[in-house]
């Protein structure tokens, strides 16, 4: 088996009281292949904003990108300004030198073409887009929420500057289990690109069934959860409802996935069973408080991007405050390094009055992590 999986709960026994039960599952990369058969589909904004330096570092950032990606996958162009081009399964070579930037910035039918070419091949793959505006073809975030991200397909997405729409890159990356990055300084963005190309992989067309009706996925679409490859390592937050008394198989877990290295359909299975304890000093030692902690940070981090976005500022304020302590409380150096620079940001916006024209820029960082954390990047 090229993967393995492991089941962690916030509560290894019942009790008397129905209560709702934290879990984690980690798939865990064993052994891995280099990553052929898929296909990257890289879309670029050639709007006028674009024109100049971020166009360029765009190109190359592509460049970068398809010289990582091993021989034996598919790379395609979609390009978008006034109108959308498609430059399904091409030689980056003879296509990037033409691309020029100039015009509005027709997201949305760039996102119907693409998605498009990406279900007229078998699949899987990745979808990277880049932009630095706003859509001027459609506008309602809504809308672009009703667009399904083709099966097998995880975006990651480069909004550059402070001018793009977070809400609808957000809402396309969560859709597909995929990134969003906010990107202040385009110097970086080729080796960003580069960085995100994936060369081996342990499985793909990877889907997880959870054999129980009540468990909610917190930081994947679904049940089941589908990801297009595993690179390394998944993690999987949910709650699932575990009924007072309970004794026997909570969950069936149930992981099915195409192996990277002899291309078999494998199945994994394992059964998450449940205790009853003796008393209320076993019950309560069963309890796993990091565990808990670190499933209400990553909620919170969602909760807070949410107010933020709904301008309520001083819930918003509440809300980071409770992340900086859960973040302490998992003792995870990473969650509290990065929560002390959202903190920082958040407070310079107060300063500035928490107005939402001065909320912009925090709601772009909020959204970056919030998808970053999700996927564990």
């Amino acid at each position: 088996m090229t993967i393995s999986i492991r089941t962690e709960l916030s509560h290894n026994y019942s009790f008397d009281s129905s209560i709702d039960c934290i879990f984690k599952l980690t798939l865990v990369a064993e052994s891995r292949a280099e990553a052929k058969g898929f296909h990257h589909i890289i879309v670029i904004d050639t709007s006028t904003s674009m024109a100049g330096q971020k166009i360029e570092l765009a190109k190359r950032g592509a460049e970068e990108y398809a010289k990582r990606v091993p021989s034996g996958n598919r790379v395609s162009i979609v390009t978008f300004s006034d109108t959308v081009h498609t430059y399904p399964e091409t030689d980056l070579s003879k296509v990037l030198p033409t691309i020029k930037a100039a015009g509005l910035t027709a997201l949305y039918s760039a996102l119907q073409s693409t998605f498009e070419i990406a279900k007229k091949t078998s699949g899987p793959g990745w979808i990277l887009l880049l932009t630095d505006g706003e859509p001027t073809d459609v506008m309602k975030p809504e809308l672009y929420s009703q667009l399904k991200v083709p099966s097998g397909y995880k975006m990651v997405e480069f909004g550059i500057g402070e001018d793009y729409k977070e809400s609808i890159l957000k809402a396309l990356a969560d859709a597909s289990g995929g990134t969003l990055y906010h990107i202040t300084d385009a110097q970086k963005l080729p080796n960003l690109m580069q960085d995100s190309a994936v060369e081996q992989v342990a499985g793909r067309n990877i889907k997880v069934e959870f054999g129980n009706q009540d468990v909610r996925v917190l930081n994947y679409k679904g049940p089941p959860v589908e990801i297009n490859a595993l690179e390394t390592i998944a993690r999987i937050w949910g709650q699932v409802r575990l009924p007072a008394g309970f004794k026997g198989d909570l969950m069936n877990i149930q992981v099915s996935y195409g192996d990277s290295i002899d291309g078999s359909r494998k199945t994994l299975k394992a059964p998450v069973s449940i205790r009853v304890a003796k008393n209320n000093e076993e019950y309560q030692q069963g309890i796993r408080s990091n565990l808990i902690s670190e499933f209400s940070y990553y909620r919170g981090l969602e909760d807070y991007y949410n107010q933020l976005s709904a301008g309520h500022m001083k819930e918003a304020t509440q809300t980071m405050q409770k992340l900086t302590s859960n973040a302490e409380q998992t003792r995870r150096a990473d969650l509290i390094e990065s929560t002390r620079q959202l903190s920082d940001k958040h407070e310079e916006t107060l300063k500035l009055g928490g107005k939402p024209e001065n909320t912009k820029k925090l709601l772009k960082e909020a959204a970056s992590e919030t998808t970053k954390r999700a996927r564990d990047k």
